[in-house]
């Protein structure tokens, strides 16, 4: 598995899909349960962590092979 963040934009949405074409499992990361539902739909795993939250992204990230970070312009 593989966790992305971005995940909601046209970059991460890019690597999600290329995972998944690849039959990889995906994590996504994002800000808002409501922005993951539409991934979580398509198969993903959906964890909820903010980029300043240090603890969250650990537990969002354990468990993947990697990881795909995007930061917020924001």
């Amino acid at each position: 598995m593989y966790a992305i963040t971005g995940i909601t934009g046209k970059v991460g949405g890019a690597v999600a899909r290329a995972l998944f074409s690849a039959d990889q499992r995906v994590r996504a990361v994002v800000r808002d349960a409501d922005k993951g539902r539409s991934w979580s739909d398509l198969g993903c795993e959906v964890a909820i962590a903010q980029m300043e939250d240090a603890e969250a992204l650990t537990r969002a990230f354990t468990g993947v092979m990697g990881v795909f970070v995007l930061p917020p312009s924001n």
